[in-house]
């Protein structure tokens, strides 16, 4: 009988639905705290607090030597444009519809495709673009968009989702350098910090009681998430990860059910379906040789 062994881009799947998951816990937990505050303060706090998860996950993984930055100029632009997609994905949930808001930020796993073109020499076929539009579907019948896309708000989350991709793939670079995920993540988080902190005297709003535990729950979260999804993108190609963060809606769902009493209705499960069906498509893909990407 034949042992069941998880394969790299296997385990790099289950860490990019680690992630999503921890992403989806921290939007529950400020919701309706971010309305209060800065989008630049938001990110400030979001990637503060990230630093303790990071630096402990780092200083157990390397010890000291972690700390010394391999890559400099390349971590330092990849935090940067990630800095600004995440304000970008801030903006655009805080100003449009969550129906719309939502699929638009899904579109970061097209976009994450299309640059792992250029950046990675990654060659999906047209059964991975298939697999991944499947997917895209699957988000489209959850949210069911109002079909405002051409606002200002919407526009910021598509520039978010293409900051992104960016991001996500660009780690995957920095893995293929021999950058470990754990400095990673830690350093993305110290850039962000540092970036978004400049911003803070211009419109920074000092919080108020318990919002400080909301907010470094939101960094604490994010920092764990961060890791995960770095790790996971160091182990699978792009074509076969970013399918997971579709996962994110499913996260949603159960969610909302737990937490909200929002019973879902029969388009949810459909897309949940599509989803589901998409990424394990591309994984059985990934796995066969005749069709694996280069």
């Amino acid at each position: 009988m034949q042992i069941f062994t998880l394969k790299n881009h296997h385990k790099g799947m289950l860490w990019i639905v680690l992630a999503v998951f921890c992403f989806t816990m921290v939007n529950a937990v400020i919701k309706g705290t971010a309305a209060r505050y800065p989008i630049n303060e938001i990110v400030f706090f979001r990637f503060l607090f990230a630093l303790i998860p990071t630096a402990l996950i780092l200083y157990r993984a390397e010890h000291a030597k972690g700390f010394h930055i391999k890559e400099p100029t390349f971590q330092i632009l990849r935090a940067l444009f990630g800095t600004l997609g995440l304000a970008s994905m801030f903006y655009s949930f805080g100003h449009m519809p969550l129906a719309d808001s939502m699929s638009i930020s899904f579109s970061v796993t097209l976009f994450s495709v299309l640059f792992a073109m250029p950046i990675l020499k990654e060659r999906p076929t047209q059964k991975h673009l298939l697999a991944v539009l499947i997917g895209f579907a699957g988000v489209l019948f959850i949210a069911k968009p109002t079909g405002n896309v051409w606002s200002l708000a919407a526009m910021c989350g598509i520039l978010g989702a293409a900051m992104d991709s960016i991001t996500l793939t660009t780690g995957r670079k920095l893995a293929l350098r021999k950058v470990t995920p754990e400095q990673t993540s830690f350093f993305f988080c110290v850039v962000a910090t540092l970036f978004s902190a400049f911003t803070l005297p211009f419109s920074g709003v000092m919080p108020q009681g318990t919002d400080w535990s909301m907010l470094f729950l939101m960094g604490f979260g994010g920092g764990v998430g961060q890791y995960c999804i770095t790790k996971g993108f160091a182990m699978a190609p792009a074509a076969v990860g970013a399918p997971m963060i579709y996962t994110a809606s499913v996260w949603s769902v159960l969610i909302g059910y737990i937490f909200w009493t929002e019973v879902p209705v029969l388009t949810t499960f459909i897309g949940m379906a599509m989803i589901i069906a998409g990424g394990l498509y591309i994984g059985y893909l990934q796995a066969s040789k005749k069709t694996a990407i280069g």
